[in-house]
């Protein structure tokens, strides 16, 4: 499993491979991604399901800001878009 700062990393990877040129159509990828802890909180009474379906909201909310900014980009819940940043 990546490491919460590898994420937006591997994103990028998967995105500049999608947006690579095709020889047919042009295909582009808007992508949201978030990082989480499933680990019990002692401090939080949240399940760990509901850690996790924040997470999927989180990162529905940051694939909607890649579309938003002009599509083929990744955007982390917690930062700002890498958009065709290569990295």
């Amino acid at each position: 499993m990546p490491l919460n700062s590898e994420v937006p990393v591997l994103a990028e990877r998967i995105r500049s491979a999608i947006s690579a040129p095709a020889a047919q159509a042009p295909v582009t990828a808007s992508l949201g991604v978030t990082t989480i802890d499933l680990q019990p909180h002692k401090r939080r009474r949240t399940t760990a399901e509901d850690r996790l379906a924040a997470a999927i909201r989180q990162a529905d909310q940051a694939m909607f800001r890649s579309k938003h900014k002009g599509g083929n980009a990744v955007t982390h819940a917690n930062s700002t878009s890498l958009a065709g940043t290569g990295m």
